[in-house]
């Protein structure tokens, strides 16, 4: 498969994953290639190839999920701030991992995502505006803020990284429908946190 991204940028998960395997088709790929494989103009499209690989096998590495959480912390911050084109520094875009786990970690995702991709399409445009965008990136920063520490608790960046996945979803197909789940499971994740942590 060519590692060479299309122009148009990617609109669902499967074309994320794709372009992912295209990039990682190489022993040791890096940061830096699958950034350019999503297209540094799709924010929301890196947002979500960093948090699928944190509810992949990929986190098993050590420091891939603090790691992945300052990642979405950067992005989330350039999708409040608007910023068109993404920015990394350089030493973040040499970073490499083996490719062959980042083959496997795409490979367990595929048929899930084929799945969640033939219910996600554009509607309640109205919610999936620009305000919208960046309520969900302040979310996004948030959590991925959150990640570091929540890498000492098992499955708790995973299940951050599953939120930050949905709402990198509902803004990469503009679903209104989704953004609305999306910050239905926020919350609802939220308040069992508080309740864990308050002894209710």
């Amino acid at each position: 498969m060519s590692s060479t991204p299309s122009n148009d940028p990617p609109q669902s998960i499967g074309d994320v994953l794709d372009r992912a395997e295209g990039a990682a088709d190489v022993d040791q790929p890096s940061f830096g290639d699958l950034v350019e494989a999503m297209g540094r103009s799709s924010l929301t499209a890196i947002l979500l190839l960093v948090s699928l690989a944190i509810i992949t096998p990929l986190s098993g590495i050590p420091g891939v999920s603090a790691s992945g959480g300052v990642i979405i912390a950067l992005v989330s911050a350039q999708i409040i701030m608007g910023r068109e084109r993404a920015w990394f520094p350089k030493w973040l875009l040499r970073q490499s991992l083996p490719g062959h786990r980042v083959r496997t970690a795409i490979d367990t995702i595929r048929k899930p995502a084929t799945v969640v991709d033939r219910h996600v399409h554009r509607r309640m445009q109205w919610i999936s505006g620009t305000l919208a965008r960046r309520v969900l990136g302040a979310i996004c920063l948030g959590l991925g803020l959150a990640m570091p520490g929540l890498e000492l608790v098992p499955f708790s960046s995973s299940i951050a990284g599953l939120m930050v996945a949905l709402l990198a979803l509902a803004m990469l197909a503009q679903d209104g429908l989704l953004v609305l789940a999306a910050l239905g499971v926020c919350l609802g994740a939220g308040t069992l946190v508080i309740q864990l942590f308050s002894g209710g």
